[in-house]
């Protein structure tokens, strides 16, 4: 049993925006490593408050952009939030997906770093 952790824009005047719309703007930009770690640390902020509460904590997974897959550091800014919430080993599961090692002509994605999957802090 576990659960994963999703990303949705509400906006105050269009209402919900799903990621297939904002996604590729923000990968455009160079952006979506900042989504990627604020999607990680609020994941980290839940799993803390339910930890605090005494309530039962189940995995979760988190989705992980390919952007990082080119920098063998990336995981020390994921470890470094995980240790600032006191979360447990073997609790967030970081995954990248196939797709996400596909480039936009549906080629494999050349990267330096190329998990299929990678369990995190276990």
């Amino acid at each position: 049993c576990g659960a994963e952790a999703l990303v949705r824009w509400i906006h105050p005047e269009h209402g919900m925006i799903y990621p297939s719309e904002f996604i590729p703007v923000l990968e455009a930009e160079g952006e979506i490593g900042t989504l990627d770690l604020y999607v990680f640390e609020e994941t980290c902020k839940l799993l803390r408050k339910w930890m605090d509460e005494k309530k039962t904590i189940i995995p979760v997974s988190v989705n992980l952009s390919r952007i990082h897959m080119n920098r063998a550091d990336f995981i020390d800014e994921y470890a470094a939030i995980k240790e600032k919430y006191n979360i447990p080993d073997n609790v967030i599961e970081l995954e990248v997906t196939e797709s996400t090692m596909l480039d936009t002509d549906g080629k494999e994605y050349d990267c330096q770093y190329p998990p299929k999957r990678l369990f995190v802090f276990s």
